[in-house]
């Protein structure tokens, strides 16, 4: 979990160096592989406990 939030920060903090037509493919990577880590974590938390 903190690594998906890390990489959405990476993915935000991109955006701010590449501003360019590259901003919606950031946004779409940080954003997709946020809501993938979050749907396997929450699967995981739900599975073990």
């Amino acid at each position: 979990m903190v690594l998906s939030i890390i990489f959405f920060v990476l993915g935000i903090l991109s955006l701010f160096k590449y501003r360019a037509t590259k901003e919606k493919l950031f946004i779409y990577i940080a954003l997709s592989y946020f809501s993938f880590s979050f749907i396997i974590g929450f699967i995981l938390h739900y599975l073990f406990v």
